[in-house]
């Protein structure tokens, strides 16, 4: 019950901000934006300095405070210590005054294959194909 109800507030919070269209284009991040998300991202878990980014693409056309759906990868630290190797994470982005992706939350990071909770790599592929990330 806890993993359906899981599965619904990561649905609903994604589902919150509109999607880009199908034929969305996308475009990189700048370095501008990367240094804020860096800091901004993984505030939720815990140690920001430790997580490394793999940055993808992102639509290319975001609104003045309307959150963007955005999917990458993150290699952060597990409560060990050691590295988690690089998952997939959904996160919403939320844009400046200027349209530059300045701050966001990470909303679910995939398992990785070894261990983790595969209802959360479920949520996660979820919400990346509903804001149109293969």
């Amino acid at each position: 019950m806890k993993k359906a109800l899981s599965l619904l507030a990561v649905l609903g919070i994604a589902s919150c901000a509109t999607p880009p269209a199908p034929s969305a284009k996308f475009r990189e991040l700048s370095d501008a934006e990367k240094s804020a998300l860096q800091k901004s991202l993984p505030a939720n878990l815990g140690s920001t300095a430790a997580a490394q980014f793999r940055w993808a693409p992102v639509a290319a056309t975001t609104q003045k405070g309307v959150h963007a759906g955005y999917c990458a990868e993150i290699d952060a630290r597990n409560p060990d210590g050691s590295r988690s190797g690089y998952r997939r994470f959904f996160a919403l982005l939320i844009p400046n005054a200027n349209g530059e992706l300045t701050s966001g939350t990470i909303q679910g990071i995939a398992a990785n294959s070894s261990a983790g909770d595969p209802a959360a790599t479920a949520r996660v592929t979820a919400s990346c194909r509903h804001w149109g990330y293969s």
